[in-house]
């Protein structure tokens, strides 16, 4: 019963198939969580590309004597940016936007306000916290770049270590990494979880996640985006995607579309299943159903 109503849920992640392992892309995400917003950014990178600009980043590093960038410090003048004046640590940030725009090959954020999240989906839903949602999420858009710029592309997915929402993330990837079609679908290769520390990329996509919860209440208001926010999101074509309540709304009609009117907590149990955990999501799975009838 749980396979059935898996497959029924897992429609939507599409059918593609027949992609071949020929070009490597690196995907680096990081989350952001601010004003009640939260947000997951993704820079997309080819392996020949990624190695220049962590030449670059380390070089910008050494320069103003940091182990590394974070932008809740930059903006803040704390942690390792305390004591430093407004203009130095400016200086620094665009140095770091201009390697962000430079190198990665395109950009992706996605943001949404955890109120809504908290009431329309819950941690009990299709998935477990903002963060696991956003990430599903930035699968669909890293696979529409790969439709159209680069179709023959085998992607490994980088994600920052020690986040309270490793756990569920790491289940939905190995999830998809069992499952041939979803495979197939996100040209999965492999997937990590890295420190922000030694990870510049990782460093690097913390910025745009930053911009991206920065301005989403601000983009309610209809004020304007930050300039250095816009300079990154032109140059690297972004998709900046804020996802409102009435998206979360009809992803809940069609999870009880393909799966009943349980279908949006019954959906977790099929997104996140995998060799790890199938014990749990089968009891869970069973309560829920049960339930139900």
């Amino acid at each position: 019963m749980l396979a059935e109503i898996a497959a029924k849920v897992l429609m939507f992640l599409g059918t593609k198939k027949g992609c071949s392992a020929v070009a490597v892309i690196d995907v680096f995400f990081d989350a952001s969580e601010m004003n009640g917003y939260t947000s997951v950014a993704g820079l997309i990178f080819r392996k020949k590309h990624l190695r220049t600009f962590e030449r670059g980043w380390s070089a910008m590093l050494r320069k103003y004597g940091l182990s590394h960038f974070h932008m809740t410090d930059c903006n803040a003048a704390q942690g390792e940016f305390r004591g430093w004046c407004r203009e130095k640590r400016d200086a620094c940030a665009r140095e770091a936007i201009d390697l962000l725009v430079s190198y990665p090959l395109k950009g992706i954020a996605f943001t949404i306000k955890n109120q809504d999240f908290d009431e329309v989906i819950t941690s009990e839903g299709l998935m477990p916290n903002a963060v696991t949602l956003g990430v599903w999420a930035s699968l669909f858009a890293v696979r529409s770049w790969a439709d159209n710029s680069d179709s023959e592309a085998r992607i490994s997915y980088f994600f920052e270590s020690g986040d309270e929402e490793q756990r569920s993330v790491n289940n939905l990837l190995n999830s998809i990494a069992e499952d041939p079609v979803r495979r197939s679908n996100a040209r999965y290769r492999r997937h990590a979880f890295v420190s922000k520390i030694s990870s510049f990329a990782a460093q690097a996509s913390d910025i745009l996640a930053w911009h991206a919860a920065k301005y989403a209440p601000r983009r309610e208001t209809g004020e304007r985006m930050r300039g250095d926010f816009n300079a990154i999101v032109t140059k690297l074509s972004v998709s900046d995607d804020y996802h409102d309540r009435n998206w979360l709304m009809q992803l809940l009609e069609i999870s009880r579309k393909h799966a009943g009117e349980d279908g949006n907590r019954l959906a977790q149990t099929a997104f996140l299943y995998n060799r790890s955990n199938a014990r749990q999501m089968e009891r869970k799975f069973l309560e829920i159903w049960t339930e139900a009838r």
